[in-house]
């Protein structure tokens, strides 16, 4: 049985960031997708906090001249998460994964 994924207090953090980046952008939802490659309906969801390829925040941090990093809470500045590597993400994901699944 496949389990439904429910945006997290982590996932919807991550896309209030991706709006707040665009919107001080001047840029509609559509033009972030055109930008960044990914479907309008799959950054929406994104804003919402739901489940998304990781991928997908990578492609819009290039096309917002942002690091992913700071999607991913590692920073309150998008200038400062340039310091994090991907390994550092990808870890911090993992952490904060298995904290909301309880293990």
């Amino acid at each position: 049985m496949h389990r439904k994924r429910v945006p997290t207090p982590f996932s919807k953090e991550a896309g209030l960031r991706v709006s707040k980046v665009r919107r001080e952008r001047g840029l509609s939802r559509e033009d972030l997708a055109n930008l960044s490659g990914i479907s309008t309906q799959t950054l929406k969801r994104l804003e919402k906090g739901e489940h998304v390829m990781l991928y997908c925040y990578e492609e819009i941090a290039c096309a917002l001249d942002v690091p992913a990093s700071y999607f991913f809470g590692c920073t309150l500045n998008p200038e400062e998460a340039d310091q994090f590597s991907r390994a550092d993400i990808f870890r911090f994901l993992e952490e904060h994964r298995l904290e909301n699944d309880g293990k």
